[in-house]
Order: structure tokens, then C-alpha cells, then sequence
């Protein structure tokens, strides 16, 4: 049998062990996620109609950046369920904004959730750059050499 990692690897972490611990590892994921969400669904369940925005603002430091996207959703309840993994499942529509000093986007956005632990997410976005930090190259031909 071929093996991508080292033979003193195999030697001191058999694989089987190694499936063993991925498998306990997800079990308690999934375990501990019901739980909380046991937690969640004991409260009255989501509006049927509600607004809805999400905002990740994030910064890096090697290489540096900036990163700020915001989502403002119409979402539509799918249903009513006391199960956990039923409790918020919607269908939304909106708008998308992307901003980054190296460039900006604008959008529609397009979700639905057929169960808590399931989304799916399709997005349609304009691009501007803004021409910084080097992530607008430009060329005097087609043809140039483009460093590979």
C-alpha cells in the first residue's frame, strides 16, 4: 500500500487510530451542535417574515488587509417545527456589499436553508478595483511575458 506520509508516522499513529479520533471528534461536534440547538428551538420559533442583515469585518496582518461584507435579507419561513433540525429554515433574497482597500463589490444575493445544519448561497456581484496594493496589474500587449 502506497502512503502519502512517512513511515515513522504509520509507526507511531496506525491509521486506524487516526479514524478513530476523527470519528470521536465528530460524533462530540455533532452531539454538543444538537445540544445547543435543543437549547435554541425551547424559545417561539423565528418570525415568518423578517429582515435580516449579516456584517463580517475582518483585518489581517501578514499580508496586510481589510475586509468589511455586509448583507441586508428579506427571509421567508419555510416552516414551523419544534425539531432542532428543522427550527430555522427560510428562503432570502437581497442585497450584497463587499468593501477592501484593494476593491468593492455590489450585489444579489440569493439563500435558502432547508435545514439548520444546510445552506445554500448563490451570489451575483460587481467588481470595482480600486488599483492598490498591486492587485490591478497591467500590460502593455496580450502577449506579455506575465511571470510564470
Amino acid at each position: 500500500m502506497t502512503s502519502f506520509l512517512p513511515t515513522t508516522f504509520h509507526q507511531r499513529f496506525p491509521f486506524r487510530y487516526f479514524v478513530s479520533l476523527s470519528s470521536l471528534i465528530f460524533v462530540g461536534v455533532i452531539v454538543l451542535s444538537t445540544g445547543s440547538l435543543h437549547a435554541q428551538s425551547e424559545g417561539p420559533p423565528p418570525p415568518k417574515h423578517r429582515i435580516y442583515y449579516d456584517n463580517l469585518f475582518a483585518a489581517r496582518y501578514n499580508p496586510t488587509g481589510l475586509l468589511n461584507q455586509f448583507s441586508l435579507l428579506y427571509r421567508y419561513r419555510l416552516m414551523r417545527s419544534m425539531n432542532p433540525f428543522l427550527a430555522d429554515t427560510y428562503i432570502g433574497a437581497g442585497i450584497t456589499t463587499t468593501v477592501t482597500p484593494a476593491f468593492g463589490t455590489i450585489g444579489a444575493e440569493f439563500r435558502i436553508q432547508p435545514a439548520s445544519l444546510f445552506q445554500i448561497m448563490a451570489r451575483y456581484e460587481f467588481i470595482g478595483y480600486f488599483g492598490t496594493f498591486g492587485q490591478l496589474d497591467s500590460f502593455s500587449t496580450p502577449a506579455a511575458d506575465f511571470g510564470f
